[in-house]
């Protein structure tokens, strides 16, 4: 059997102290910071998360004219502008038959790779002789949606997403560069 030399010893000694080192710091524990998408049609992986969000969509149309196309607050908005002048009026007025109202709610996600919307709630209303739609019933009914959404958030980002390495790193060669690097 042949001898190590001193300076092969101390090259393997530093090589090992250096890897408990790392990891007793956490340094060479994995990063599961890159997001997935689960939902009903599948998955999409949108990579690092930058930012979440609640996101609205709503559609108004009449006899399949487009009157609004935009979010809570252009819809409200809208309403607003096409209920009358006061209280009194608002509440005596009711849409034409025909008028429709599409709307859906949910969680949105800004990740590395791409963005990504999961619709979580959602309204269809349509105004017709024997039930026509107010203004506040349209009202009433959008804010309950955006106000589910917002409060199932955590809930639905929970169940939606699941974490992992990203799918193109070598997790111990990039951590040894990144440690040696520093």
């Amino acid at each position: 059997m042949e001898k190590i030399y001193t300076p092969i010893a101390n090259v393997v000694v530093a090589f090992i102290l250096t890897l408990g080192a790392l990891h007793g710091t956490g340094t060479l524990v994995p990063n599961h910071s890159y997001a997935t998408v689960n939902y009903d049609d599948g998955y999409k992986k949108i990579g690092v998360i930058s930012s979440e969000d609640i996101f609205t969509e709503v559609l108004i149309e009449l006899e399949g004219r487009q009157l609004l196309n935009g979010d809570l607050e252009d819809a409200l908005k809208w309403i607003a502008e096409n209920s009358g002048e006061n209280e009194q009026e608002r509440k005596s007025i009711t849409y034409k038959t025909g008028l429709t109202v599409t709307a859906s709610a949910g969680v949105s996600w800004v990740g590395s790779e791409s963005p990504f919307k999961l619709s979580t709630e959602s309204v269809n209303l349509k105004s017709t002789n024997a039930r026509p739609l107010t203004p506040d019933s349209i009202s009433d009914s959008l804010q309950a949606m955006f106000n589910k959404a917002k409060a199932e958030r955590t809930l639905n980002s929970e169940q939606a997403l699941s974490y992992g390495l990203a799918p193109s790193q070598s997790f111990l060669l990039s951590k040894l560069i990144a440690a040696i690097a520093n």
